[in-house]
């Protein structure tokens, strides 16, 4: 005969290690007096609160603990930036060849593999191949390159 009560102490843990993440995050940010920094404060309860139930969701809002209030206000993620955002060079970085590209800023397509297209096989029986411009690379067979973001350079 098992009890199914839960004790105090059971429900303060459990709701201690669901919300560590917020712990951390406004521990973190406490310190801080920049305004920027109850905002993150939010999102990772928010995120916490809403997602925290799958692994994913949890680690995701624990990321925020890694947020610094100035990135968040100057834009700057601590790490490489999205697809088409202008790079920052870090403090006394000198710029180098990007070694994806070569510094062509243009990388060949994944999609048509540098053919600009591919033949479209005959669907019917009166129907004949036909030769289909890619939609990705526009028929060039060449796409910016995506880790320099079509500059040539890396920093």
């Amino acid at each position: 005969m098992g009890s199914s009560t839960v004790t105090a102490f059971e429900l303060l843990l459990f709701f201690g290690l669901y919300f560590l993440p917020t712990i951390l995050v406004y521990r973190s940010q406490r310190s801080s007096s920049h305004p920027a920094g109850w905002g993150v404060v939010m999102v990772a309860f928010l995120v916490n609160l809403l997602m925290g139930w799958s692994i994913i969701g949890w680690f995701w809002a624990l990321k925020f603990a890694r947020v610094r209030p100035e990135d968040v206000v100057t834009g700057r993620s601590g790490g490489t930036g999205p697809l088409g955002a202008p790079g920052t060079p870090p403090a006394g970085a000198q710029p180098r060849v990007c070694s994806a590209c070569g510094g062509a800023r243009t990388q060949t397509c994944m999609l048509c593999a540098a053919q600009g297209g591919r033949w479209r096989t005959p669907q019917t029986a009166n129907d004949v191949a036909r030769w289909e411009h890619c939609g990705f690379c526009t028929g060039s067979g060449r796409v910016p390159c995506t880790t320099c973001n079509g500059t040539g350079v890396c920093w």
